[in-house]
């Protein structure tokens, strides 16, 4: 009887031993990054190191912040050395279809992805497609600003009103501090604007001129004659070389990396002013479910909150996170006050009867 007991106690051991936990105990490397980050990153075990070890290697789907990303890995590798880290970079409608097709197909490609409309991500968790992860940090951010368990932003994405200061004075400038002022017939034939389908940075904007603004304003807007960009990066490229003189609204990341590398760029927050979440998920097939997870909770924190608001310019989502932005000591430069309260819900019921006005006003 005792050898019987003996022998099912030394397999429990030796279960116990191989399984995450006791795996995770008896590796060294585990065992020293555990206790380098576990500080820094609450919500790291060593259960997710293991596992984490074991798949080394994590696929993130991201935004045009190519930059940022490299700097954010470069930080990571040094927590997380034994995580290789690939990306893909799209913008967020062809990210978007990219990454639930292949989802939806069963091919398990990317393990995080990124989007701009919290409503693709909000129905993209409705339909299956995302992983349920709750960080360790889920109280530190409001709740207008995740959908817990499901995303967690990054960042918030600002949207305002970008000017050429080589084609605009300091005082025709002051107009643009109000949302009336991308009307005024001084931009007509001077201006551009981001295309409807280019993610939650093109529905928003049109559903506050729709609703709030409306009829009129809608009118006014149809007379500027804008260029119409499907992307924000070659929008604001032209806008520093001088090829039309305002952006009639403008996400932040745009100006703010022409401003950057020196090029004659500003821009206001008109209020109310329009904030969108980035949102970052994880996918439900993830080929590497634990690193993406080990990425998850190290974004949400204060320090990767600042850092990855350094590289792009984009204050960080994390309240209380410090804002050390070069942009922010410039005397024109302010912070928005008062935002637009809305619902993505909202946003997305009226999507489709705003995709074909706009198509019917400006192409």
């Amino acid at each position: 009887m005792r050898k019987k007991v003996y022998s099912l106690l030394s397999m429990a051991f030796f279960l116990i031993l191989f399984s995450g936990a006791g795996w995770a105990a008896a590796d060294p490397e585990i065992e020293a990054v555990y206790k380098r980050v576990v500080k820094e990153i609450p919500g790291v075990s060593k259960e997710l190191l293991a596992g984490a070890k074991k798949e080394g290697k994590l696929m993130i789907y991201h935004l045009v912040w190519k930059e940022a990303i490299h700097e954010m890995i470069k930080e990571f590798k040094k927590k997380i050395p034994f995580i290789e880290v690939d990306t893909f970079m799209a913008s967020g409608g062809p990210m978007h279809l990219k990454f639930t097709s292949e989802v939806r197909s069963g091919r398990a490609v990317a393990d995080l992805w990124q989007h701009t409309a919290p409503n693709e991500t909000d129905k993209a968790a409705r339909e299956g497609l995302l992983l349920n992860y709750v960080v360790a940090s889920d109280g530190a951010f409001p709740a207008d600003m995740k959908n817990k368990g499901w995303w967690y932003p990054p960042a918030p994405h600002l949207i305002g009103v970008a000017w050429n200061t080589k084609l605009v004075s300091d005082k025709e400038a002051q107009i643009l501090k109000s949302w009336d002022g991308i009307v005024d017939p001084r931009w007509s034939g001077k201006c551009a604007m981001l295309d409807i389908i280019a993610g939650g940075t093109g529905h928003l904007p049109y559903y506050f001129f729709d609703k709030e603004k409306g009829a009129d304003f809608w009118k006014k807007l149809q007379t500027q004659k804008p260029l119409i960009f499907s992307g924000i990066m070659p929008e604001s490229e032209r806008l520093a070389a001088g090829e039309f003189s305002v952006i009639l609204h403008a996400l932040e990341l745009g100006p703010v990396t022409q401003w950057k590398k020196g090029a004659p760029v500003r821009w206001y927050f008109p209020e109310p002013a329009l904030n969108i979440p980035v949102t970052q998920a994880i996918s439900k097939i993830a080929p590497h479910p634990n690193a993406a997870k080990i990425w998850q909770e190290w974004t949400m924190t204060a320090e990767a909150q600042t850092l990855f608001s350094k590289h792009t310019g984009f204050a960080p989502a994390r309240p209380g996170a410090p804002d050390v932005r070069e942009v922010v000591k410039q005397a024109w430069y302010y912070s928005p006050k008062k935002f637009y309260q809305y619902k993505w819900e909202d946003i997305e019921r009226e999507l489709p009867r705003l995709k074909e006005k706009f198509k019917q006003s400006f192409r």
